[in-house]
């Protein structure tokens, strides 16, 4: 069976193909090249116990057997999915994998189409590309929690063998300058400060944004929990006075990315006086541990 989007019908060469047999609604059909070749009659088409494909015309004058994509997708409630080498049929409601095809010559054909075809893909454990696939679609997971969800397409296969560029590459972090050329050995001689937000989910009492507040030399982080980003400033202003009462410092550099929620006269007017330096840098590195954190309390 090919798989085919520019067919009318579903259509086989082969009587015995058929099932429930009835007139078909058209006498004929008109290939690509423009010859009529006779419809003989019509009927239904069991692939398994589940699965079936009505509709489906006898035309002895084929060659070869056609699904028509969009006429399956209908009758199957599923989705039609074609990849570089190989296509997949998927229930639209369940996920489960109904039909998969390879790619020969530049037409999918269709191996099988059959409801436990998910156990037949799950035997096939040296089947990387698959697994790769699966990978992908679910949104680059773990192999290891992918293992524990799809235990039996993992079958055999050896996990310390499994990797994937993209994940390497997303889970590396850039430091551009080496740390210890730019370290402060004072406490809160200088403080990385950022916003993250808005959260797509509010806490209970309505908290969608957080303010991070580092310390270059110790690295304690204080995390202040917003309702609105223009808290920003009042928020900073309890920071650096529980700087200076509670440990008798006083922050000599702010360093900080442009945005708009400190980049503004009321920022301004408030550091210039003591003397407060701002620098236009956040060490993202270090939210990258703070983040997860925040989302977790906002949540």
């Amino acid at each position: 069976w090919i798989v085919d989007s520019g067919a009318t019908d579903h259509m086989t060469y082969r009587a015995s193909d058929l099932v429930e047999k009835s007139l078909p609604r058209q006498s004929c059909i008109i290939n690509a090249n423009g010859e009529s070749y006779p419809v003989k009659v019509a009927g239904t088409v069991n692939f398994s116990n589940h699965i079936s494909l009505p509709n489906t015309v006898l035309v002895p004058s084929l060659s070869n057997k056609l699904i028509f994509v969009a006429q399956a997708t209908k009758q199957l409630n599923c989705v039609a999915l074609m990849y570089p080498n190989f296509c997949l049929f998927q229930d639209i409601f369940t996920k489960e994998i109904i039909g998969c095809g390879t790619k020969r010559g530049g037409l999918y054909y269709m191996e099988d189409l059959n409801s436990s075809i998910v156990n037949n893909v799950g035997k096939a454990s040296d089947n990387k590309g698959e697994i790769r696939v699966w990978h992908e679609r679910m949104g680059h997971p773990s192999f290891y929690y992918m293992k524990q969800a799809l235990p039996k397409l993992f079958a055999g296969v050896d996990l310390s063998k499994l990797t994937c560029d993209t994940c390497i590459v997303a889970k590396s972090p850039h430091v551009p300058f080496p740390t210890h050329l730019n370290k402060i050995n004072t406490p809160f001689g200088l403080i990385h400060t950022d916003v993250w937000g808005p959260s797509s989910l509010s806490s209970l009492v309505g908290h969608q944004w957080f303010v991070t507040c580092i310390d270059d030399c110790t690295l304690v982080t204080w995390l202040y929990f917003l309702k609105h980003i223009n808290e920003v400033f009042d928020i900073f202003k309890t920071f650096h006075s529980t700087i200076r009462t509670q440990f008798d410092f006083s922050i000599c550099i702010l360093r900080l990315d442009n945005g708009g929620e400190y980049v503004n006269n009321q920022f301004r007017h408030f550091l210039i006086p003591m003397g407060l330096y701002m620098r236009p840098l956040v060490l993202t590195h270090l939210n990258r541990t703070v983040l997860p954190n925040g989302r977790i309390n906002i949540s």
